[in-house]
C-alpha cells in the first residue's frame, strides 16, 4: 500500500513552495481549461490551502474547494471567502451533473483509489464538462531531483503514489471521458546552494510530502548524506549545489 502523507504538520507551511517556485505556466494552463463563453461551476478536488481557489478566483466562475485534511482547509479559510467542503476525493458530496470543470493540482496521487475518484468524477460533471489534473510523473524517467538522489526509497514510493499518464487516459476512457491528452505545462529547472537550503530550512520534512512520507530514520539518513557532501565540497574549496529538473504533466478528458 502507498504511504500516505499527513497533512497536519504541512499545512502551516504548505503555500511556501508558491513564495519559492514559479507557477505561472501552471496557471495559464488551468485558466485555459476553465475558460467558458458562459459561467461554470468548478470543483478543486485536493483544494489544500485554497491557492489556486484564489488565483482562479472571477466573476463567470463558481469555485468549491474539497479537501480531506481539516487542517489544510483551515489555512484556506484564514480571513478568505471560499466556499470548502471537508471530504475524501473518492466520495464527493454533491448531486449529479453538479459542475462543469474539476480539476486537481499536484493532489490525485494522494487519493487512495485513483479509479474510485474518476468514476465520482464521472458522476459529478455535466456534459460537456472536463476534467484536469496537474502533477508529477515520475514514470516518465526524464525527471532529476536531489530529493531522489539523497532520500532513498522516494523515487519508488512516487512510482507507486503516481499512475502514468497512460493509465489516467485508460481510466478516464472506461469511464466515458474522450479527447484524452497529457502535456507538461511547467518545468523546474533549479541549481541551488545545499549550504543556503539547509540555513533557512528547505530540507525540513514538511518542505515536500516526498519527505513527509519518509520514516524518521529514512529521512535522517538522507540528511546527513547532504551534510556530509556539503562538508567534501567546501574542504576541497566548492559548493554543493541540489539540482532539479522537473516537470509537471497535464492530463486532460472531457465529456461531450
Amino acid at each position: 500500500m502507498a504511504r500516505q502523507t499527513d497533512y497536519r504538520a504541512i499545512a502551516p507551511a504548505f503555500d511556501r513552495r508558491y513564495e519559492v517556485s514559479d507557477y505561472s505556466a501552471v496557471e495559464a494552463a488551468l485558466g485555459i481549461f476553465l475558460a467558458s463563453e458562459m459561467r461554470i461551476d468548478a470543483l478543486d478536488c485536493g483544494c489544500g490551502t485554497g491557492y489556486w481557489l484564489n488565483k482562479l478566483a472571477s466573476h463567470d466562475r463558481h469555485l468549491v474547494g474539497l479537501d480531506a485534511s481539516a487542517e489544510m482547509l483551515t489555512q484556506a479559510a484564514r480571513g478568505r471567502d471560499l466556499e470548502l467542503v471537508h471530504a475524501q476525493a473518492e466520495y464527493l458530496p454533491f448531486e449529479g451533473g453538479s459542475f462543469d470543470r474539476v480539476f486537481c493540482v499536484n493532489s490525485f496521487h494522494h487519493f487512495a483509489s485513483k479509479p474510485q475518484f474518476i468514476a465520482a468524477v464521472r458522476r459529478v460533471l455535466r456534459r460537456p464538462g472536463g476534467f484536469t489534473t496537474i502533477g508529477l510523473d515520475p514514470h516518465t524517467g526524464l525527471d532529476k531531483w536531489w530529493i531522489y538522489d539523497y532520500f532513498e526509497n522516494t523515487l519508488d514510493l512516487d512510482k507507486q503514489r503516481y499512475l502514468p499518464a497512460k493509465v489516467v487516459c485508460e481510466l478516464l476512457t472506461m469511464v466515458g471521458f474522450v479527447d484524452c491528452r497529457t502535456e507538461i505545462v511547467q518545468c523546474f529547472l533549479v541549481a541551488a546552494s545545499a549550504r543556503n537550503t539547509l540555513d533557512r530550512g528547505g530540507l525540513a520534512k514538511t518542505v515536500t510530502s516526498q519527505l513527509a512520507i519518509l520514516t524518521d530514520d529514512e529521512y535522517q539518513r538522507g540528511v546527513q548524506r547532504i551534510q556530509a557532501d556539503i562538508i567534501t565540497a567546501e574542504s576541497n574549496g566548492r559548493e554543493l549545489l541540489l539540482f532539479s529538473d522537473l516537470r509537471l504533466y497535464a492530463t486532460t478528458a472531457w465529456l461531450r
